[in-house]
């Protein structure tokens, strides 16, 4: 297989990851999006122990609500995947 075609193929896997999770919604009950939430509290918020997620310190990270999953809902798992890499990053 050609170094192009095997390009394109990632690629389109890629998308398909992309687009699964866009449409996957924040799940408080799921350990995996509640490690990712913890994870975004850990970048910013090093010196506290995690406090769920039902914490007024949400609101300050820039939440609506001191439920980080109401804001999740609208931008699925995707979006959380990409709060986590900015903060961690930057």
């Amino acid at each position: 297989m050609s170094f192009r075609a095997e390009l394109i193929r990632f690629q389109q896997y890629y998308l398909r990851w992309l687009i699964r999770d866009k449409h996957i919604s924040f799940d408080e009950y799921n350990e995996e999006h509640v490690q990712l939430l913890e994870r975004l509290w850990n970048a910013r918020f090093p010196q506290q122990e995690f406090g769920g997620t039902d914490h007024d310190n949400w609101i300050n990270l820039g939440f609506q609500s001191s439920r980080p999953q109401k804001d999740l809902r609208a931008m699925g798992i995707l979006g959380l995947y990409h709060l986590v890499y900015y903060a961690e990053t930057y």
